[in-house]
């Protein structure tokens, strides 16, 4: 009978055991309230520490931590600059050919070179300014951009060789025996934007944005052939023919993007910034042929609406820093920027000897690519 009660409690003996294990390994609850102790966020300062128990559970902040530059005792107000440093390229600016043509079975075969404007880097600016809003830290900026250039091309034919004016109407069947061009760009955009800095990591700093922007770009390619025989057409030749292409370009839209910033200290980052843009454009587009003799040979207008994408991009290294404890921020950079904006050239020609009047119209692209160097100051 003792036998049988002693091995009946031995059960029982076992399991107050594992309970006493169980009890003695919890964690005390002092330990706990200090495990509970973590870094929740990085603010402008590093490692910002919240000392929160767990005994108050109060809700911890979700959001990321503020990175915008942090004035003291100052009016929050940004001032900008940037020195632009640009080329700028346009799709389909083919002026005249070239060739030195081959005669085969009394036919003439083309053998030879298409010229257009090759262009070279001009200077352009851009200025702006902007907000530090107290709510949330978001803040605000609007920037100007301008940028002006023209360049000029010119060909002559030597012995044995035709230039083939591809700006003039093509129904005549003309040709010259020299031909120049120049082309003129006048471009401006203003961009107005709302954006928030906050660390993603802890040199790792996002600022996406959006906002609106408009534009206002006129572009024009005017030609000049001499010599000019309308081979179809029985006239005498033309000691000179002028085409001017006029393009005015005006729209608004809405524009978003994000900048990315790395920095590896000593107030020094990488930086790459992209943002694209949908623009409700409107176009008026002319061309016209004027004879040495003054008389206007052809003349039309083209007047339409177009949506037009815009990508706008640049990367390059920027170093800033705090002045006068904190009342003063200036950030220094240097950068290469592109820019695309998609079927800007929208010059018309008219083609087709056996088609007098018809028309092709061009869809080219408009970039502009180059160095950005630049100042902001923030007080």
């Amino acid at each position: 009978m003792k036998n049988y009660l002693l091995l009946s409690a031995l059960p029982i003996a076992a399991f107050a055991a594992s309970e006493t294990n169980i009890i003695t390994n919890r964690p005390s609850d002092q330990s706990t309230q200090n495990s509970a102790q973590q870094q929740v966020y990085y603010g402008n300062e590093p490692e910002v520490r919240l000392e929160e128990s767990c005994e108050k559970k109060e809700m911890m902040p979700m959001f990321p931590a503020s990175a915008r530059m942090q004035i003291c005792d100052g009016l929050n107000l940004v001032f900008m600059g940037d020195f632009l440093y640009f080329k700028a390229k346009e799709d389909n600016l083919e002026y005249a050919l070239k060739s030195r043509d081959v005669v085969v079975n009394d036919l003439a075969r083309v053998n030879g070179k298409i010229h257009q404007i090759a262009t070279e880097y001009k200077p352009g600016f851009r200025v702006g300014m902007g907000l530090l809003i107290p709510h949330d830290n978001w803040d605000i900026f609007f920037t100007w951009t301008r940028y002006q250039m023209s360049q000029r091309s010119s060909i002559a034919a030597s012995t044995g060789e035709t230039v083939y004016p591809l700006m003039l109407n093509q129904s005549q069947n003309p040709i010259a025996t020299n031909a120049s061009a120049e082309w003129h760009l006048n471009f401006n955009t203003g961009d107005l934007e709302f954006g928030r800095s906050f660390f993603a990591g802890r040199s790792f700093v996002l600022r996406p944005f959006a906002g609106a922007r408009g534009a206002w770009i006129n572009n024009g390619l005017n030609a000049e052939y001499g010599n000019v025989d309308f081979r179809a057409s029985g006239l005498p030749t033309f000691s000179s023919v002028d085409v001017d292409n006029d393009s005015s370009f005006r729209a608004w839209g809405l524009r978003a993007g994000i900048d990315a910033d790395w920095e590896f200290g000593e107030g020094w980052s990488l930086f790459v910034n992209g943002a694209a843009s949908l623009l409700w454009s409107h176009f008026n587009i002319s061309q016209t042929e004027t004879l040495s003799d003054g008389s206007t040979m052809n003349h039309f207008n083209n007047s339409f609406h177009a949506v037009t994408p815009v990508f706008d991009m640049q990367g390059g290294l920027a170093w800033g820093h705090y002045l006068f404890k904190h009342r003063y921020f200036v950030r220094i950079h240097a950068a290469w920027e592109e820019q695309v904006w998609f079927d800007q050239n929208r010059f018309g020609r008219m083609i087709g000897v056996s088609n007098p009047g018809g028309m092709v119209f061009n869809e080219g692209n408009l970039s502009l690519s180059g160095l950005n160097v630049g100042i902001m100051l923030g007080f």
